[in-house]
């Protein structure tokens, strides 16, 4: 899979696990989206620091969390933190043959 495929297989997963709102919700949910994508790999978040941004409640953002662990774009740290990971490793992007 090229770096382009892969970061777009990224962006859609992340879109994917936090796009579904109701309505009621939209603005809390929209908040939730655009944090979530512009944090970098390496960054750390916590359910805390997210539902006091967003105003979700602690469990819908744990489940959004764990979802996107599972997805394998962020890792759990043992004190509660969240860890973006990078899907091409700790050396970057992986060179695509021309």
């Amino acid at each position: 899979m090229s770096v382009a495929g892969i970061a777009e297989k990224e962006r859609h997963t992340m879109m994917t696990v936090i796009g579904t709102c109701d309505g009621a919700r939209k603005n809390s949910w929209d908040r939730l989206h655009d944090i979530l994508l512009n944090i970098k790999p390496g960054d750390t978040v916590t359910p805390g620091d997210l539902v006091g941004q967003t105003g979700l409640s602690p469990a819908m953002v744990q489940t959004v969390l764990e979802a996107l662990t599972r997805a394998e774009l962020f890792e759990r740290a043992g004190d509660g933190v969240f860890i973006r990971r990078s899907l091409w490793g700790p050396s970057g992007p992986a060179k695509v043959p021309q």
